[in-house]
Protein backbone atom coordinates (compact mmCIF):
# COMPACT_ATOMS: atom_id res chain seq x y z
CA UNK A 1 0.00 0.00 0.00
CA UNK A 2 2.60 2.48 0.65
CA UNK A 3 3.31 2.10 -3.24
CA UNK A 4 -0.04 3.21 -4.36
CA UNK A 5 0.10 6.00 -1.15
CA UNK A 6 3.01 7.37 -3.18
CA UNK A 7 0.89 8.57 -6.05
CA UNK A 8 -1.48 10.27 -3.32
CA UNK A 9 -4.18 7.93 -4.11
CA UNK A 10 -6.55 6.89 -0.37
CA UNK A 11 -7.77 3.72 -0.43
CA UNK A 12 -10.03 2.62 2.21
CA UNK A 13 -8.60 -0.73 4.37
CA UNK A 14 -12.10 -2.85 3.44
CA UNK A 15 -11.03 -2.22 -0.16
CA UNK A 16 -7.21 -3.15 0.07
CA UNK A 17 -5.70 -6.40 -1.56
CA UNK A 18 -3.04 -8.13 -1.74
CA UNK A 19 -0.50 -8.31 -4.79
CA UNK A 20 -1.12 -12.21 -5.95
CA UNK A 21 -2.31 -14.05 -8.64
CA UNK A 22 -5.51 -14.42 -5.90
CA UNK A 23 -7.27 -11.43 -4.27
CA UNK A 24 -10.45 -9.98 -2.58
CA UNK A 25 -11.93 -6.77 -4.54
CA UNK A 26 -15.13 -5.28 -4.61
CA UNK A 27 -17.33 -8.13 -3.00
CA UNK A 28 -15.74 -10.65 -5.72
CA UNK A 29 -12.44 -13.43 -5.31
CA UNK A 30 -10.27 -12.92 -8.20
CA UNK A 31 -8.18 -15.54 -9.49
CA UNK A 32 -6.35 -14.29 -12.74
CA UNK A 33 -5.43 -17.95 -13.46
CA UNK A 34 -8.51 -19.67 -13.69
CA UNK A 35 -9.83 -16.25 -14.77
CA UNK A 36 -12.52 -16.52 -12.76
CA UNK A 37 -14.38 -14.05 -10.25
CA UNK A 38 -16.91 -15.45 -7.55
CA UNK A 39 -18.86 -13.19 -5.28
CA UNK A 40 -17.52 -13.75 -1.53
CA UNK A 41 -19.60 -15.52 0.83
CA UNK A 42 -20.08 -12.03 2.44
CA UNK A 43 -22.05 -10.56 -0.28
CA UNK A 44 -23.66 -13.24 -1.35
CA UNK A 45 -24.92 -13.22 2.46
CA UNK A 46 -25.59 -9.56 2.58
CA UNK A 47 -27.63 -9.43 -0.54
CA UNK A 48 -29.54 -12.72 0.80
CA UNK A 49 -30.53 -10.55 3.67
CA UNK A 50 -31.82 -7.77 1.88
CA UNK A 51 -33.95 -9.92 -0.38
CA UNK A 52 -35.61 -11.63 2.44
CA UNK A 53 -36.07 -8.25 4.57
CA UNK A 54 -38.34 -7.35 1.26
CA UNK A 55 -39.75 -11.01 0.88
CA UNK A 56 -41.08 -11.06 4.61
CA UNK A 57 -44.50 -12.24 5.30
CA UNK A 58 -46.57 -10.90 8.32
CA UNK A 59 -49.39 -12.50 10.02
CA UNK A 60 -52.24 -13.33 8.26
CA UNK A 61 -54.63 -10.49 9.71
CA UNK A 62 -51.72 -8.32 9.53
CA UNK A 63 -51.25 -5.46 6.43
CA UNK A 64 -48.86 -6.56 4.09
CA UNK A 65 -45.50 -4.46 4.30
CA UNK A 66 -44.65 -1.50 2.69
CA UNK A 67 -40.94 -0.02 1.35
CA UNK A 68 -39.68 3.36 0.81
CA UNK A 69 -37.39 4.24 -1.90
CA UNK A 70 -34.14 3.71 -0.02
CA UNK A 71 -35.03 0.06 0.36
CA UNK A 72 -35.78 -0.13 -3.39
CA UNK A 73 -32.58 1.27 -4.52
CA UNK A 74 -30.79 -0.38 -2.01
CA UNK A 75 -31.15 -3.67 -3.44
CA UNK A 76 -31.25 -2.66 -7.05
CA UNK A 77 -27.59 -1.33 -6.29
CA UNK A 78 -26.61 -4.77 -5.07
CA UNK A 79 -28.00 -6.35 -7.85
CA UNK A 80 -26.45 -3.93 -10.43
CA UNK A 81 -22.82 -4.89 -8.61
CA UNK A 82 -23.63 -8.37 -9.26
CA UNK A 83 -24.69 -8.10 -12.92
CA UNK A 84 -21.12 -6.36 -13.06
CA UNK A 85 -19.75 -10.34 -13.43
CA UNK A 86 -23.44 -11.85 -14.28
CA UNK A 87 -24.24 -9.72 -16.99
CA UNK A 88 -26.79 -12.34 -18.34
CA UNK A 89 -28.78 -11.26 -15.16
CA UNK A 90 -29.38 -7.48 -16.48
CA UNK A 91 -32.57 -8.58 -17.87
CA UNK A 92 -33.91 -9.65 -14.36
CA UNK A 93 -33.81 -6.26 -12.91
CA UNK A 94 -37.24 -4.48 -14.82
CA UNK A 95 -39.47 -4.98 -12.39
CA UNK A 96 -37.43 -3.36 -9.38
CA UNK A 97 -36.84 -0.83 -11.59
CA UNK A 98 -40.21 0.39 -12.49
CA UNK A 99 -41.02 -0.09 -9.16
CA UNK A 100 -38.71 2.37 -8.08
CA UNK A 101 -40.28 4.85 -10.61
CA UNK A 102 -43.28 4.79 -8.69
CA UNK A 103 -42.09 6.83 -5.96
CA UNK A 104 -42.86 10.89 -6.33
CA UNK A 105 -39.07 12.19 -6.69
CA UNK A 106 -40.41 14.74 -3.92
CA UNK A 107 -41.86 12.46 -1.41
CA UNK A 108 -39.31 10.03 -1.05
CA UNK A 109 -40.57 9.04 2.45
CA UNK A 110 -43.68 7.50 0.63
CA UNK A 111 -43.61 3.62 1.42
CA UNK A 112 -45.47 1.34 -1.22
CA UNK A 113 -46.43 -2.65 -1.39
CA UNK A 114 -44.25 -4.89 -3.76
CA UNK A 115 -46.12 -5.73 -6.96
CA UNK A 116 -46.09 -9.32 -8.01
CA UNK A 117 -43.87 -8.42 -10.09
CA UNK A 118 -40.84 -6.90 -8.13
CA UNK A 119 -41.77 -10.15 -5.82
CA UNK A 120 -41.35 -12.88 -8.44
CA UNK A 121 -38.25 -11.01 -9.22
CA UNK A 122 -36.86 -11.01 -6.25
CA UNK A 123 -37.66 -14.59 -5.35
CA UNK A 124 -35.69 -15.11 -8.62
CA UNK A 125 -32.97 -13.68 -7.89
CA UNK A 126 -32.69 -15.67 -4.15
CA UNK A 127 -32.73 -18.75 -6.19
CA UNK A 128 -29.81 -16.96 -7.88
CA UNK A 129 -27.56 -16.50 -5.09
CA UNK A 130 -28.61 -20.03 -4.02
CA UNK A 131 -26.85 -21.54 -6.78
CA UNK A 132 -23.51 -22.92 -5.58
CA UNK A 133 -19.89 -21.74 -6.89
CA UNK A 134 -21.19 -18.29 -7.77
CA UNK A 135 -18.68 -17.58 -10.10
CA UNK A 136 -18.06 -17.06 -13.62
CA UNK A 137 -15.13 -16.35 -16.45
CA UNK A 138 -13.91 -12.97 -17.00
CA UNK A 139 -11.64 -14.29 -20.11
CA UNK A 140 -11.12 -12.16 -23.13
CA UNK A 141 -12.25 -13.88 -26.39
CA UNK A 142 -8.86 -14.52 -28.19
CA UNK A 143 -10.37 -14.20 -32.04
CA UNK A 144 -12.70 -11.98 -34.36
CA UNK A 145 -14.93 -13.58 -36.36
CA UNK A 146 -14.89 -13.14 -40.13
CA UNK A 147 -18.63 -14.01 -40.51
CA UNK A 148 -20.89 -11.54 -42.55
CA UNK A 149 -23.83 -11.65 -40.45
CA UNK A 150 -27.10 -9.92 -40.62
CA UNK A 151 -30.79 -10.42 -39.20
CA UNK A 152 -34.00 -8.90 -39.63
CA UNK A 153 -37.25 -8.94 -39.31
CA UNK A 154 -41.11 -7.87 -40.65
CA UNK A 155 -44.89 -8.80 -40.02
CA UNK A 156 -44.14 -11.52 -41.86
CA UNK A 157 -41.18 -13.44 -39.92
CA UNK A 158 -37.85 -13.13 -39.52
CA UNK A 159 -34.75 -13.53 -41.82
CA UNK A 160 -31.03 -14.29 -41.14
CA UNK A 161 -27.57 -14.34 -43.28
CA UNK A 162 -24.86 -15.57 -42.65
CA UNK A 163 -22.02 -15.38 -45.31
CA UNK A 164 -24.21 -15.10 -48.34
CA UNK A 165 -26.63 -18.36 -46.87
CA UNK A 166 -30.09 -17.10 -45.82
CA UNK A 167 -33.15 -18.52 -44.44
CA UNK A 168 -36.54 -16.91 -43.56
CA UNK A 169 -38.93 -18.37 -40.46
CA UNK A 170 -42.52 -17.01 -40.95
CA UNK A 171 -44.27 -16.37 -37.72
CA UNK A 172 -46.65 -18.77 -36.74
CA UNK A 173 -49.72 -17.48 -36.02
CA UNK A 174 -50.15 -18.69 -32.30
CA UNK A 175 -47.27 -16.69 -31.97
CA UNK A 176 -49.04 -13.11 -33.22
CA UNK A 177 -49.54 -12.16 -28.93
CA UNK A 178 -51.04 -8.68 -28.26
CA UNK A 179 -47.08 -7.57 -27.31
CA UNK A 180 -45.36 -8.90 -29.68
CA UNK A 181 -44.47 -5.59 -31.98
CA UNK A 182 -41.48 -5.10 -34.36
CA UNK A 183 -39.44 -4.91 -31.97
CA UNK A 184 -39.73 -8.40 -30.14
CA UNK A 185 -39.66 -9.72 -33.98
CA UNK A 186 -36.24 -7.66 -34.46
CA UNK A 187 -34.49 -9.53 -30.93
CA UNK A 188 -35.95 -12.53 -32.25
CA UNK A 189 -33.94 -12.50 -35.18
CA UNK A 190 -31.20 -11.82 -33.77
CA UNK A 191 -30.95 -14.58 -31.36
CA UNK A 192 -31.97 -17.13 -34.40
CA UNK A 193 -28.50 -14.87 -35.54
CA UNK A 194 -26.52 -15.67 -32.71
CA UNK A 195 -27.98 -19.37 -32.87
CA UNK A 196 -26.66 -19.78 -36.41
CA UNK A 197 -23.09 -18.90 -35.09
CA UNK A 198 -22.92 -21.27 -32.55
CA UNK A 199 -24.41 -24.19 -34.35
CA UNK A 200 -21.51 -23.08 -37.44
CA UNK A 201 -18.79 -23.59 -34.64
CA UNK A 202 -17.88 -19.71 -33.35
CA UNK A 203 -16.23 -20.16 -30.22
CA UNK A 204 -13.95 -17.91 -28.20
CA UNK A 205 -14.36 -14.70 -30.90
CA UNK A 206 -15.73 -11.48 -31.22
CA UNK A 207 -18.61 -11.99 -33.08
CA UNK A 208 -20.47 -8.54 -34.91
CA UNK A 209 -24.03 -9.08 -35.95
CA UNK A 210 -25.76 -6.66 -37.79
CA UNK A 211 -29.33 -4.97 -37.63
CA UNK A 212 -31.45 -2.26 -38.52
CA UNK A 213 -33.31 -1.82 -35.54
CA UNK A 214 -32.02 0.58 -33.04
CA UNK A 215 -33.95 -0.31 -30.22
CA UNK A 216 -32.81 -3.69 -30.52
CA UNK A 217 -29.02 -1.77 -30.38
CA UNK A 218 -29.60 -0.14 -27.18
CA UNK A 219 -30.83 -3.11 -25.58
CA UNK A 220 -28.62 -5.09 -25.86
CA UNK A 221 -26.19 -3.08 -25.22
CA UNK A 222 -28.18 -2.44 -21.37
CA UNK A 223 -29.02 -6.62 -21.38
CA UNK A 224 -32.63 -5.39 -20.58
CA UNK A 225 -36.02 -4.05 -22.29
CA UNK A 226 -39.44 -2.73 -20.80
CA UNK A 227 -40.66 -5.71 -23.13
CA UNK A 228 -41.13 -9.25 -21.29
CA UNK A 229 -40.35 -11.24 -24.35
CA UNK A 230 -37.83 -9.30 -25.13
CA UNK A 231 -35.98 -9.89 -22.10
CA UNK A 232 -36.79 -13.33 -22.06
CA UNK A 233 -35.36 -13.60 -25.46
CA UNK A 234 -31.91 -10.93 -24.23
CA UNK A 235 -31.72 -13.31 -20.95
CA UNK A 236 -31.55 -16.72 -23.19
CA UNK A 237 -29.30 -15.05 -26.10
CA UNK A 238 -26.76 -13.92 -22.76
CA UNK A 239 -26.78 -17.52 -21.68
CA UNK A 240 -25.56 -19.10 -25.25
CA UNK A 241 -23.16 -16.64 -25.74
CA UNK A 242 -21.60 -16.63 -22.35
CA UNK A 243 -21.63 -20.92 -22.96
CA UNK A 244 -19.65 -20.22 -26.15
CA UNK A 245 -17.20 -17.33 -24.87
CA UNK A 246 -19.16 -15.33 -27.48
CA UNK A 247 -19.29 -11.77 -27.29
CA UNK A 248 -21.82 -10.00 -29.11
CA UNK A 249 -20.63 -6.30 -30.74
CA UNK A 250 -24.30 -5.41 -32.43
CA UNK A 251 -23.66 -2.72 -35.23
CA UNK A 252 -26.51 -0.87 -36.71
CA UNK A 253 -27.29 -0.31 -40.29
CA UNK A 254 -29.86 1.22 -42.63
CA UNK A 255 -32.28 -1.05 -43.56
CA UNK A 256 -31.14 -0.92 -46.92
CA UNK A 257 -27.40 -2.18 -45.93
CA UNK A 258 -29.01 -5.03 -44.23
CA UNK A 259 -28.58 -8.11 -46.75
CA UNK A 260 -31.46 -9.70 -43.93
CA UNK A 261 -34.40 -6.93 -45.35
CA UNK A 262 -35.57 -9.34 -48.00
CA UNK A 263 -35.10 -12.95 -46.41
CA UNK A 264 -37.31 -11.10 -43.58
CA UNK A 265 -40.00 -10.97 -45.66
CA UNK A 266 -40.06 -14.54 -47.14
CA UNK A 267 -37.92 -13.63 -49.91
CA UNK A 268 -34.35 -15.35 -50.14
CA UNK A 269 -33.90 -16.54 -53.34
CA UNK A 270 -30.73 -14.13 -54.14
CA UNK A 271 -28.81 -16.68 -51.47
CA UNK A 272 -27.70 -19.97 -50.97
CA UNK A 273 -29.77 -21.84 -48.15
CA UNK A 274 -28.76 -21.66 -44.44
CA UNK A 275 -29.36 -25.70 -43.83
CA UNK A 276 -29.10 -25.23 -40.10
CA UNK A 277 -31.70 -26.80 -37.53
CA UNK A 278 -32.40 -23.91 -35.21
CA UNK A 279 -34.60 -23.74 -31.93
CA UNK A 280 -37.48 -21.30 -33.00
CA UNK A 281 -37.33 -18.10 -30.34
CA UNK A 282 -41.25 -17.83 -29.65
CA UNK A 283 -41.87 -21.31 -28.63
CA UNK A 284 -39.97 -20.94 -25.73
CA UNK A 285 -42.35 -18.17 -24.32
CA UNK A 286 -45.76 -18.24 -26.05
CA UNK A 287 -48.03 -20.88 -25.63
CA UNK A 288 -49.93 -22.77 -28.34
CA UNK A 289 -53.55 -22.90 -27.98
CA UNK A 290 -55.51 -25.70 -26.95
CA UNK A 291 -56.10 -28.28 -29.59
CA UNK A 292 -59.81 -28.16 -30.01
CA UNK A 293 -61.59 -31.70 -29.46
Amino acid sequence: MAEVERFGWSIHPTKRFGWSRKFELLGFLWDLDSHRAELTSHKRDKYMAKIHHLLRQGPPEQVAFTYGYKDISSIIGSLVHTCVIFSERRSRLNALYAHRNRFHPERRGQRLHLPRDVLAELKDWARFFRTPNLSASFTLPANSSSLAIYSDASSAGCGVVVDGRARFWALPEHARAVDVDIGVMEMWALHLALQAVVQLGVRNSVVTFHVDNLGVVFAARKGRSRSRLTNTCLNDAAIRAMNSNIIMSIVYVASADNLADAPSRGDAAAFAPLLLHLAEPWEHVIIRPAASK
